[in-house]
């Protein structure tokens, strides 16, 4: 098993690239979540967490305050090598309920450490009916690449991820 860690202590994150075979584009699970896989329920009931991002291409563990993230890193390891030396079905994962809760941990994973390699960031403001709003902060508010930053990383990550977004709206 070949794994790529990407630590984002900023963001509370640990992200594990990893390919897994996923009907939806995204899952989101919470602590609380019903049907979710054993080896994400062992996760949260050894390292606790708020959630765990499911991708065909990654596992981003979202930790909380109290977690010690090498111990986290390493459990997590754990699991994954045991999830894939007796792989269980991932295809009868539930849908997302929450679409801006599942954009705002995409964001986590995939833009935000993007964005904030050049001292900016994205807040998600709301969604509705498909129309996502957010907001460009930081170094990136007024930068004259916002809207190719928005266009070709954050539109294009949402197009993957989340599908439900049909369309992204900037507020200035």
């Amino acid at each position: 098993m070949q794994l790529q860690i990407e630590k984002l202590e900023n963001l509370k994150v640990i992200n594990f690239f990893i390919r897994l075979e996923l009907t939806e584009p995204a899952v989101l699970m919470k602590p609380n979540c019903i049907n979710i896989p054993k080896f994400v329920k062992n996760i949260f009931s050894e390292c606790g967490g708020e959630y765990c991002l499911l991708t065909p291409d990654l596992i981003a563990f979202k930790y909380d305050n109290n977690t010690d993230i090498e111990t986290a890193s390493l459990i997590i390891m754990a699991e994954l090598e045991d999830f894939f030396a007796a792989p269980e079905n991932l295809r009868s994962i539930q849908k997302n309920d929450n679409i801006l809760e599942l954009a705002q941990a995409v964001a986590d994973s995939f833009i935000r450490p993007t964005l904030n390699r050049d001292n900016g960031d994205v807040e998600l403001l709301g969604l509705d009916s498909g129309i996502l709003t957010l907001k460009f902060v930081g170094h990136c508010a007024g930068c004259p690449f916002a809207q190719n930053t928005l266009n070709n990383v954050i539109a294009k990550t949402f197009n993957r991820y989340v599908p439900q977004i049909k369309e992204i709206r900037l507020e200035e």
